[in-house]
């Protein structure tokens, strides 16, 4: 294993390519208007410099494996394997773990999530293998420690004695030279003294012989082991983002005992995306890791309103349902009276999350190439959820209101804000003393809070 610190230069010496942005077809004497925030000529990015060298260090039999220095660290003291995806194979020898193991890498070889796999060679070594035939050494009264230590002089040499020169101490190895074990009939010839004072050759009581083996005995549990690197692209986003979804759904229908009424919170969503993606078009970033965070987090604000905009609008129905019988136009006051108290806090919303992440695009800093993919989402995201929330889930509201009230099937849904701070009250009055004291310093204050 070859493992290779880069060290990247000041991002301005970074090599440019031209990027084309959505202007680029304009006649070239408008362009400068739009080149300071929509820069033609852009800086490659870490994951486009990772790529290219990816391509030129391409070694046969050599995979390379693209991660951080401390994240290296962590994988190989948490797992013992360098890449983020491993494979582990367990067996009795190393010829069935290399057979396995080389299989695995070529099933796995093609995956498009796969950047390099490589199984680990648990064979190709080579060792001078030393057999001391036990019968033969005891015809002439020598022990197997005796041959022993006569072939390690011989080949990689006995410490004789250490010389002290002043403060400095050197010890002294003393070993045949090389015209005496360079190949094994010459270490064959090796004479060793028997206890009678006869020298015979070493070739006479014991076998020596090159064997293959693997480079490095490795195991685990007791057993046997090899590991198939996989160095994966990153698509964990793929299986979480439709769980995220899943999960927001159910939890909206659970909340309003209706999946129509929870479909029209999950608008937003779209709504809100349709926001991101034209401000991350405009921007020049494609989608990544960075770019989904960013994703994520706007549905969660965008959910969020939207179920704040219901509630109001249901709180204003229910009270004229209270009063009798509704038609269309109380219906369509109700929507408005709703809509209207919803004004103020979502502007006030959006201005926070806008204003709070526009300057992030000025930013130069570490971590910045970083932190500007995740606020383009959310800040065009912010700008479209505002607009669905405040214009179209109204709408929508009062055409379902409307057909349920045509079908004689409007109700109130008993949704109030308040009911929802009352039920906290008397979560923190039926608190015990035990609970309290678990729940932190100030006791039910602190459910209080929660709620």
């Amino acid at each position: 294993m070859f493992e290779t610190t880069i060290v990247l230069k000041p991002r301005e010496n970074w090599p440019k390519s031209l990027h084309r942005r959505w202007y680029s077809g304009w006649p070239d004497w408008i362009k400068p208007v739009f080149r300071p925030l929509w820069p033609e000529m852009r800086v490659s990015t870490q994951d486009e410099l990772i790529s290219e060298m990816n391509e030129k260090l391409q070694i046969p039999g050599m995979p390379v494996a693209w991660t951080q220095p401390i994240r290296n660290r962590l994988d190989m003291l948490a797992t013992g394997v360098r890449t983020k995806v491993g494979v582990k194979v367990y067996g009795s020898d190393y010829s069935s773990i290399e057979k396995v193991s080389v299989e695995i890498e070529n099933a796995l070889k093609d995956l498009p999530e796969a950047r390099s796999v490589y199984a680990e060679r648990t064979s190709g070594g080579s060792y001078l293998d030393f057999a001391v035939d036990r019968d033969a050494a005891a015809r002439y009264g020598l022990s197997v420690m005796q041959v022993q230590n006569t072939l390690e002089a011989a080949t990689g040499g006995k410490m004789a004695t250490t010389t002290v020169e002043g403060r400095r101490r050197f010890t002294v190895l003393v070993r045949y030279p090389r015209d005496f074990r360079s190949d094994p009939e010459s270490l064959r010839r090796i004479l060793i003294m028997t206890p009678s004072g006869v020298q015979v050759p070493i070739g006479q009581v014991a076998t020596i012989q090159f064997v293959s083996g693997p480079p490095m005995y490795k195991d685990e549990n007791g057993r046997l082991s090899g590991l198939v690197y996989v160095d994966t692209a990153k698509k964990t986003l793929q299986i979480v983002l439709p769980i995220v979804f899943a999960m927001i759904f159910v939890l909206l229908t659970m909340t309003f005992r209706s999946a129509s009424e929870a479909s029209i919170v999950m608008l937003s969503v779209v709504y809100a995306m349709t926001g991101g993606v034209i401000l991350q078009w405009l921007l020049g970033y494609n989608f990544s890791v960075a770019v989904w965070i960013g994703y994520i987090a706007l549905y969660g604000v965008a959910v969020e309103t939207g179920v704040i905009m219901v509630i109001y609008l249901h709180e204003a129905l229910d009270k004229r349902l209270g009063k009798g019988e509704l038609t269309r136009q109380d219906i369509l006051e109700a929507t408005r009276e709703g809509s209207v108290l919803r004004l103020r806090p979502k502007l006030m919303t959006v201005a926070a999350a806008t204003l709070s992440l526009v300057p992030i695009f000025w930013s130069t800093g570490t971590g910045s190439e970083v932190m500007r993919p995740i606020a383009t989402p959310i800040v065009g995201g912010m700008v479209t959820s505002t607009i669905h929330v405040l214009l179209v889930t109204p709408v929508i509201f009062l055409l379902m209101k409307e057909r349920a009230r045509k079908r004689g099937k409007l109700r109130a849904s008993g949704m109030k804000l308040q009911q929802a701070v009352a039920a906290g009250k008397r979560v923190e009055r039926e608190l015990t003393p035990a609970e309290s004291a678990f729940a932190g310093t100030g006791g039910t204050g602190a459910a209080g809070r929660e709620v």
